[in-house]
């Protein structure tokens, strides 16, 4: 895979522009139901990379995770999913990230 092919792990947008790494094995899990009906299973193992784009990478390290999980909510491709279900995975699986992230700024290279 090529920088070209590479997504951002938190919004999924491109270009990625920096790689954070982390402590690698952190597991997210969780079963999510909402008042729509909807189910699922989140569960991630993290092999302790993950890619940035301009725009996570800056609200990272400025410690806005609000901010890359609201970006990471309009990327994400739910389909048929609600808003609210979406959010609610994305928190889960980014938490593995921001449980180990040591604040540690990368430089926007690959």
């Amino acid at each position: 895979m090529t920088a070209d092919d590479m997504v951002c792990d938190f919004c999924s947008a491109k270009p990625v522009v920096a790689r954070f790494t982390i402590p690698a094995g952190g597991v997210a899990g969780a079963i999510m139901d909402n008042d729509a009906g909807e189910s699922l299973l989140v569960a991630h193992t993290d092999d302790g990379e993950w890619a940035a784009c301009a725009e996570c990478r800056h609200d990272i390290v400025q410690g806005d995770r609000q901010a890359v999980e609201n970006r990471s909510v309009r990327n994400f491709p739910r389909g048929p999913m609600s808003e609210e279900f979406a959010r609610m995975t994305i928190r889960t699986l980014q938490a593995v990230f921001f449980s180990q992230y040591d604040g540690s700024i990368p430089s926007a290279s690959l």
